[in-house]
């Protein structure tokens, strides 16, 4: 099983205290400092043994601080000689003209020399980013639906054209083209799932699957929706696949100890993601066609009085760790996890020795496991 790593740069102690219901935090790191600290962790992954590098695409907070997610990888590209590199995600709606998104990542992919580039595409959800980028929330699936087309037929056609609602695209060919070849470079295109919506264009469209945490929330159906979506793809004749699965991790040798500890960091992950996407607020997703669950969501919490939980998280001893991660690709069906290492105010050290002891005595276990003995065990249940 591959088993790959994510960063993202999160200040969580830099949250505005003027402005998130007078919450005071402590004096932040400098945004320099945060960024140091995940280059050192990146530098980690080849020579530890992991299979690739992610990151996120994220404006305007402290909750991911990547405005340009293939510049950051191209950095890692030249620092590399082993791991594949992959976005998770794009969020294409906020690219005005997603011609220049297929250009960099053609230029990526030769760069990579031969190395894979995973293309995690999104619509986003975050009102303060809309905002920013000028683009009306409600225009989001329209412009993923017509950006991610464009960019398939750049990646895959020597010369292409579109003309849709909001783009407008010449007869034109993007140079440089690809290193890969067109059907491989396509097979390697991901949407993060997060509605039934999504999975049914997904499924349509030849793209694999990312699952950060939105999927669970209908844990209940996820078997079947999961089982729809390859029903869709075997319509087409295309092979089954199923999702790469973003893990936040604290592995250490004292089980109590790191558990509290996960706990803590977890609440503190928890609460960026709530202060950035507005979850506790039902007023940002009101009226704006295509966030009807994520409006439900927030007034859910809302009434509840709650922040938004992490889900897929492991923590404990390393055979802890082992047993939580098989557990969680049986129940999931994952083919490929994203470890998260340093994330809240989790201080660089202690995830560098999380993310050693792991690739110690977790890696080489996960790495020889079979992940498609127990996903095919669980879709005969």
């Amino acid at each position: 099983m591959r088993i790959g790593i994510s960063l993202f740069c999160q200040n969580y102690q830099d949250w505005n205290p003027g402005s998130h219901r007078g919450v005071i935090l402590p004096t932040s790191p400098p945004d320099w400092r945060v960024y140091d600290e995940h280059l050192r962790l990146g530098d980690l992954a080849d020579p530890l043994g992991f299979d690739a590098i992610w990151s996120v695409e994220h404006h305007f907070t402290p909750y991911t601080m990547v405005p340009d997610v293939l510049q950051f990888l191209t950095y890692f590209a030249a620092r590399t000689q082993r791991v594949d590199l992959g976005t998770m995600i794009i969020v294409v709606p906020w690219h005005h003209n997603p011609v220049r998104v297929a250009e960099e990542l053609a230029m990526l992919d030769i760069m990579l020399q031969g190395r894979k580039i995973f293309l995690g595409f999104g619509r986003g959800i975050s009102h303060v980013e809309f905002s920013g980028m000028g683009i009306p929330m409600g225009e989001s699936r329209g412009r993923q639906h017509e950006g991610i087309e464009v960019i398939r037929r750049a990646l895959t056609q020597r010369s292409f054209a579109y003309q849709g609602k909001y783009f407008q695209i010449p007869e034109m060919t993007i140079r440089p083209q690809p290193r890969s070849a067109p059907e491989d470079l396509w097979d390697q295109a991901y949407m993060a799932w997060g509605s039934p919506e999504t999975l049914r264009y997904a499924a349509e469209n030849r793209l694999g699957l990312l699952i950060t945490q939105g999927a669970l929330e209908r844990q209940e159906s996820y078997g079947a929706d999961l089982d729809g979506y390859n029903a869709i793809r075997a319509s087409k004749g295309w092979a089954p696949k199923y999702p790469k699965v973003v893990v936040w991790v604290l592995c250490g040798e004292r089980k109590q100890a790191v558990e509290e500890e996960s706990a803590v960091y977890l609440r503190q992950m928890g609460d960026s993601v709530t202060r950035h996407y507005e979850f506790n607020n039902p007023d940002r997703f009101r009226g704006i066609p295509g966030y009807e669950g994520y409006l439900k969501g927030a007034e859910e919490l809302k009434a509840k009085g709650e922040g938004s939980k992490i889900n897929l998280y492991v923590a404990g001893p390393p055979d802890d760790c082992i047993e939580q991660l098989k557990a969680v690709q049986k129940d999931l069906r994952a083919e490929e996890f994203i470890m998260v290492f340093q994330y809240g105010a989790m201080p660089v050290e202690k995830a560098e020795r999380s993310m050693r002891l792991f690739a110690k005595e977790v890696l080489p276990e996960m790495h020889r496991y079979d992940a498609s003995v127990p996903a095919v065990a669980a879709r005969a249940r």
